[in-house]
């Protein structure tokens, strides 16, 4: 019972990494912070956006992602 409420408690507190906000102001000319996490991309992307944005993530990161994974901004956060 308490590890649930210490996972629920450092999930609330998530920062945007640098990396997935310097990434995201270079894709979208927009700038993001922690309070977007939730933010869906489908919300304030269109389709061509997002392939940019899979393109970088793969040439940034190291790791296998599956693409249709990601579907907020929480989701590249994890990834760096």
């Amino acid at each position: 019972m308490i590890c649930g409420n210490i996972l629920a408690i450092s999930s609330n507190n998530m920062q945007l990494k640098s990396k997935t906000q310097n990434l995201l102001n270079k894709i979208y000319k927009k700038k993001f912070g922690h309070k977007d996490l939730n933010l869906k991309f489908h919300d304030f992307s269109d389709s061509l956006k997002l392939m940019e944005l899979l393109v970088e993530i793969e040439k940034n990161t190291k790791k296998k992602f599956n693409p249709s994974k990601i579907k907020t901004i929480k989701d590249v956060n994890n990834l760096f």
